[in-house]
């Protein structure tokens, strides 16, 4: 009797980048195929199966037991509702054999982590021509050291001198997938400012479109500064009108830590 194959499960490992743009990726699995011996009926080539005379081809025999009757497997046949006398060397009766196969997956654009993409008819074969399982690959997306993701916008800290804050500026930006976006900081943008630029994040997956690139404003402090540019900065910080009445503001800063 025809039986259908068991599901089967395989971890995969992407980048931020390959989930952005998809990809294609080959993986070897192991598991159970149709035996091409004897086209997955389990007998050698030029017999054929033999009616099990105990449930005559039903795979299922009566108990009675009193006034009640259940079904079980036949024992006989074990359910097969045929014996296989000239067993296929290949197979051993079983109709399926266990391989390594090479299967290319293709990830869509916009997969999020722990999805779980469905190869259909990859797990393992059925038995006796049953119909095979099907392949259930979950995804793992790892982390990347400049973007990161928030539902479907691509999101990227944008670390900027204090002058390009103050006066603002216009920037070209490499995205991702190594697209080129002219982007304008505004005069006296806030650390913490979201510059967005919409229909550029990851494709969405349920619909139509795609998020938004979102760049987050920073500010890049140096850790050594030369001599010339201490300098400039300590003449900025006299410049500057300061609400300073408890001495804890920037003059008080420049003080401490830069005189």
């Amino acid at each position: 009797m025809p039986q259908q194959g068991h599901d089967l499960a395989y971890e995969m490992s992407i980048s931020l980048k390959e989930a952005f743009v998809g990809c294609k990726k080959e993986i070897k699995v192991y598991h159970y195929v149709a035996c091409t011996n004897c086209s997955a009926s389990g007998c050698k080539p030029g017999t054929s199966p033999t009616v099990c005379g105990t449930c005559k081809g039903s795979g299922q025999s009566t108990v009675q037991q009193g006034f009640f009757a259940f079904s079980q497997p036949c024992q006989t046949c074990s359910g097969n509702g045929f014996s296989i006398t000239s067993p296929c060397g290949s197979c051993r009766g079983q109709s399926r054999v266990q391989q390594y196969d090479k299967l290319s997956i293709t990830i869509p654009a916009g997969i999020y982590h722990n999805a779980d993409l469905r190869v259909a008819n990859k797990g393992d074969a059925g038995t006796f021509k049953g119909p095979a399982g099907h392949l259930y690959v979950k995804i793992a997306i790892q982390k990347d050291d400049t973007f990161s993701r928030r539902d479907d916008d691509l999101v990227c800290n944008l670390p900027l001198t204090y002058p390009q804050l103050v006066l603002g500026s216009q920037l070209e930006i490499e995205s991702l997938d190594g697209s080129k976006h002219s982007i304008k900081v505004p005069k006296g943008c806030a650390v913490g400012h979201e510059i967005v630029l919409p229909g550029k994040g990851f494709a969405k997956l349920r619909g139509y479109g795609a998020g938004n690139l979102v760049f987050v404003t920073n500010c890049h402090i140096p850790r050594k500064i030369s001599r010339e540019a201490k300098e400039a900065l300590l003449a900025y910080d006299k410049t500057v009108e300061h609400d300073d009445k408890g001495g804890g503001g920037i003059s008080g800063f420049f003080k401490k830590f830069l005189g």
